[in-house]
């Protein structure tokens, strides 16, 4: 058997028109060979239908569902599971269920992150890093991901190519001129949306500021992977300060 690949690159969730198959081109390839669509989008709308059908709910809420526990399509597909046995039918309710379902670390501690950058709360943090001893590195990446993603919006609106008061439309329309600095995960640009949100907190912090508290977080890493320092006092003691300038 012969097997042949055709990769295409994928771009806000959708293949890039200039490499997509047209249905003449799959009908072609259909009248020699089994043709099977493995991109990443036909599984996650797989993913997104098994949730809805699973638990009755609308795509808006199965969408949010599934953030909430990551990408692994079999660790969704349990917790769809077991939260349509906890349901047996009955309408469904986040207030119902969050405190049955296993909530993907990584989305908790980008939630966290966001809250803390907007109410000046770490506690939460501390509280969350104290249940989760292995996670004060990931929190330290994370931190930094967002806080260069803040300083490249500073650097857009002072250049004067976007601003902090328009609409998403207009945001959209100038993302894909800049796009590319905000490459996410699979080496992707991430949503225009997901940057839009940013907007609000990038107000709150000037260059300076976040090319300051950039550098102390590389000063945290280096000493912790030295040996010098200990993760859990320098995070705690990093974001006890974080908004003394």
């Amino acid at each position: 058997n012969i097997i042949i690949i055709y990769n295409v690159p994928i771009q806000y969730g959708k293949v890039v028109s200039d490499y997509e198959l047209t249905k003449a081109s799959i009908k072609l390839i259909e009248e020699l060979a089994t043709f099977k669509d493995c991109t990443v989008i036909k599984e996650s709308k797989a993913t997104l239908n098994y949730v809805k059908q699973n638990l009755n709910i609308t795509e808006k809420d199965a969408k949010e569902f599934i953030k909430l526990l990551g990408d692994d399509y079999y660790h969704i597909k349990n917790e769809t599971n077991k939260v349509a046995t906890f349901l047996e039918g009955q309408p469904y309710s986040f207030e119902k269920i969050k405190n049955l379902i296993s909530i993907d670390k990584e989305y908790n501690m980008k939630d966290l992150i966001e809250n803390f950058l907007k109410t000046k709360n770490f506690l939460d943090i501390i509280s969350f890093l104290e249940k989760n001893k292995d996670s004060y590195l990931g929190l330290i990446y994370m931190l930094t991901d967002e806080l260069i993603n803040l300083l490249k919006l500073t650097s857009l609106i002072k250049s004067g190519k976007i601003s902090r008061n328009m609409n998403y439309n207009v945001f959209k329309e100038l993302y894909n001129d800049f796009s590319d600095l905000f490459i996410g995960k699979n080496f992707k640009p991430q949503h225009p949306y997901t940057i839009f949100l940013k907007l609000n907190s990038s107000e709150n912090f000037s260059e300076e500021f976040l090319e300051k508290k950039l550098k102390e977080l590389l000063e945290i890493e280096y000493k912790v992977k030295s040996g010098e320092r200990d993760i859990d006092i320098e995070t705690e003691v990093f974001l006890g300060k974080f908004f003394f300038k």
